[in-house]
């Protein structure tokens, strides 16, 4: 295993390491093979959200951005955050005076979603 710092230290010193060179001699991956990827993928990463696996993980598993997972469960008709009854569950439960957190995962939004529709309701992070 390479690590970064050695790859880094190689870099820095204008000393390519063996393992490093042959590593880049060949692609990782070809753009037909990761395109080929891309139906099983999106199947596999929708059914990891439906499944209500944290999108960070969700992204570290299967080797896509965060982004990708949103726009696959876009897709996918799953993504719900802006809906206009998730919203208002979430200003109806800050309003009760629930902690921002537990509004989150009990909708599975970031806490930043929650904190900004309680702003624009007019209702501080703090009650």
């Amino acid at each position: 295993m390479i690590l970064l710092q050695t790859v880094a230290d190689a870099i820095r010193f204008n000393r390519p390491l063996h393992a490093l060179r042959k590593l880049m001699q060949r692609p990782l991956i070809s753009f037909r093979r990761e395109r080929e990827n891309r139906p099983p993928r999106y199947v596999a990463v929708i059914e990891a959200y439906k499944s209500g696996m944290p999108i960070d993980d969700i992204a570290a598993k299967f080797g896509c951005s965060k982004t990708t997972v949103h726009r696959y469960a876009r897709m996918a008709g799953l993504y719900r955050p802006n809906e206009s009854s998730v919203r208002d569950g979430i200003v109806a439960m800050r309003q009760q005076g629930k902690p921002i957190a537990e509004i989150a995962a009990r909708f599975g939004v970031s806490q930043g979603l929650v904190s900004r529709y309680c702003t624009k309701a007019g209702l501080g992070r703090k009650k």
